[in-house]
């Protein structure tokens, strides 16, 4: 701003100085005086020019509080502007966001429940499969189970037989050691 207020004020002094300095140079150079009268009457021009950049003095004087008025201005609506751009590109973001995550939720529900019918399968036919085994093992178990009974049966049929025939061998040794020496008592009682 300082060099805008010495440029108002040096700029008209300055071009008065060079074409007091060209008219100068041009006596010193030429004896004819005649040649010396255009020149003068570009100095009148330049006075002209002088009294018009005066004039514009008090506008140039003025010119920084209108340049640091427009500027404030373009800041304001480059701020404005910038506001709106963020505003619009934050909804924007939401905006994507909520339809991304909407849609990236649906393919990763769609995804689990495939994943999820896949294991429900998965696990139905290990079900299946394991039910089968467990069936067959139950099978064996209860055809060895009826083999182990049939085998304990006849052994402790086995045995109360075999008890049973001591039993009655005994009753019967008994019996016999009982009355047969009775009956040889009686034998000889009738003998005798």
């Amino acid at each position: 701003m300082a060099r805008i207020d010495l440029n108002a004020v040096y700029l008209p002094k300055f071009a008065r100085w060079q074409a007091q300095l060209l008219i100068i140079e041009d006596i010193k150079g030429d004896e004819n005086f005649e040649d010396v009268l255009p020149a003068i009457q570009q100095l009148q021009h330049l006075e002209l020019v002088a009294a018009f950049l005066e004039d514009l003095d008090p506008l140039i004087a003025d010119l920084p509080d209108l340049v640091a008025e427009e500027r404030q201005a373009v800041l304001d609506a480059v701020h404005a502007y910038l506001r709106e751009t963020l505003v619009f590109v934050d909804l924007q973001r939401t905006t994507l966001m909520h339809e991304d995550v909407r849609t990236e939720r649906e393919a990763i529900l769609a995804a689990v429940q495939e994943e999820r019918m896949a294991v429900l399968a998965a696990i139905s036919e290990e079900r299946r499969i394991v039910l089968g085994a467990v069936s067959r093992e139950r099978a064996a178990v209860f055809a060895d189970l009826d083999t182990l009974m049939d085998e304990a049966f006849t052994r402790e049929v086995n045995r109360l037989f075999i008890r049973g025939l001591v039993l009655i061998t005994i009753v019967l040794g008994g019996f016999a050691a009982i009355t047969f020496p009775g009956v040889r008592a009686l034998k000889r009682e009738r003998g005798n």
